[in-house]
């Protein structure tokens, strides 16, 4: 997937759009707030900690701890993918079709802008579910268009790999919830995190590192 730095021009708009309070809201369901997390780590470790979400543009800022970890969030429907780890990472946030073709959003752990991509399947027949062999089409924040092959793979049960070819190579792990696939790229210790916000406020996550198969959790609840 071709992912180069934003030009200065869109950068500078966003900038703009900041300071005249014209940036959108992403809070369809009330997403925005501070919450309590109890959760447990993919080797079954547990652990608790404090989650603070604000708005960022299209996007969400999730910040654990007053900061000490940083991830991006986006959301379609009920479910929120965030990505966090170094500052190479991306999150992307797929819907699947009935056609098999994955329409997804993207953005940058810096969320300076909104990318799109559309994977269509190279093979229908050979598809099994959404694990397979894409053909991708896509644009960068700053307008510009990209093309890559997409390699899904299945790794364990509602967990896949994400490797991405001819256009470089990136590899990701994606976690489906029904027509929803949240993924994770860039460098080794990305991660990905699928919140399903529920009707009480609160969120249940799953989430997993690039390279791993196992899942942590995570229970989350308004303060």
């Amino acid at each position: 997937m071709k992912l180069e730095k934003l030009s200065i021009v869109f950068v500078l708009l966003s900038l703009a759009l900041t300071a005249c309070g014209a940036q959108p809201t992403p809070d369809a369901d009330g997403v925005i707030g501070s919450y309590t997390i109890k959760g447990t780590n993919p080797d079954k470790s547990t652990y608790e900690a404090t989650l603070d979400v604000t708005a960022k543009g299209e996007a969400f800022d999730w910040s654990w701890n007053g900061g000490e970890y940083k991830g991006v969030g986006l959301q379609q429907d009920n479910i929120v993918t965030v990505a966090w780890g170094s500052d190479a990472c991306y999150a992307v946030s797929y819907i699947t079709g009935a056609d098999g073709i994955l329409t997804g959003k993207w953005t940058d752990m810096a969320a300076s802008g909104i990318g799109a991509d559309v994977a269509t399947p190279a093979d229908k027949a050979k598809m099994n579910g959404i694990e397979g062999l894409y053909n991708t089409a896509g644009k960068n924040p700053d307008g510009s268009e990209y093309g890559c092959s997409l390699q899904v793979t299945k790794k364990a049960e509602g967990v896949y790999e994400w490797y991405w070819f001819n256009c470089g190579e990136y590899t990701g792990v994606g976690i489906q919830n029904g027509n929803l696939v949240s993924v994770a790229y860039g460098a080794n210790e990305c991660s990905v995190m699928a919140y399903k916000f529920n009707a009480d406020s609160s969120m249940n996550a799953t989430w997993t590192y690039v390279g791993q198969t196992d899942l942590g959790i995570e229970v989350v609840k308004p303060k």
